[in-house]
């Protein structure tokens, strides 16, 4: 085989491993470490927007944004004297969840769903249930799970999954879009 010959077998293989990559459903990975309204409420959308382009969405639940995930009026019991007063002090669930700046004691958040509402936006709970019915991949950390002293039961029915940061490493390292919120 000629010099060219090899030359374009190699260029035919590359080209069919860019199809193959171009064919297949994008990816975007999300790390949702807030559990505050106006941080988990964008996280949603850039996901339900995802889905509905096609792509796959995994929504990794980390840190605070776990108290998003919390079932509505429910306290997780905590494990000892440290996570324990963490539950009373976040209330958790999307009902729960707090702007991160002039919130005003729930003034601030009810003028910013007022203010969505008229500009026809879903509200938090509404791009929860969306996604969880296009089939947004959401995953709870369980080393944050572990800190904050909770467990499977303290959960929505949304979570699909309960996971460690590798796992959350190997979707990630396979993403297209990777995102910090």
């Amino acid at each position: 085989m000629g010099e060219y010959e090899e030359l374009d077998e190699r260029i035919g293989k590359l080209e069919a491993e860019l199809e193959q990559y171009n064919s297949r459903p994008k990816k975007v990975s999300l790390v949702v470490w807030s559990g505050e309204y106006d941080r988990v409420l964008p996280a949603f959308v850039i996901a339900n927007g995802a889905k509905a382009m096609g792509m796959d969405v995994d929504m990794y639940f980390t840190f605070w944004g776990l108290k998003a995930l919390q079932k509505e009026d429910h306290r997780p019991e905590g494990t000892n004297l440290l996570n324990k007063p963490l539950h009373y002090m976040l209330p958790g669930g999307p009902k729960g969840a707090k702007l991160s700046s002039l919130h005003m004691y729930g003034i601030g958040k009810g003028m910013i769903k007022k203010l969505m509402a008229d500009q026809g936006i879903s509200d938090l709970e509404e791009q929860i249930d969306l996604a969880y019915e296009q089939g947004v991949n959401i995953q709870a950390c369980t080393l944050a799970m572990g800190i904050f002293g909770m467990d499977k039961s303290d959960f929505s029915d949304v979570v699909g999954s309960y996971v460690g940061v590798a796992t959350y490493l190997m979707n990630a390292a396979e993403s297209d879009i990777t995102l910090f919120i």
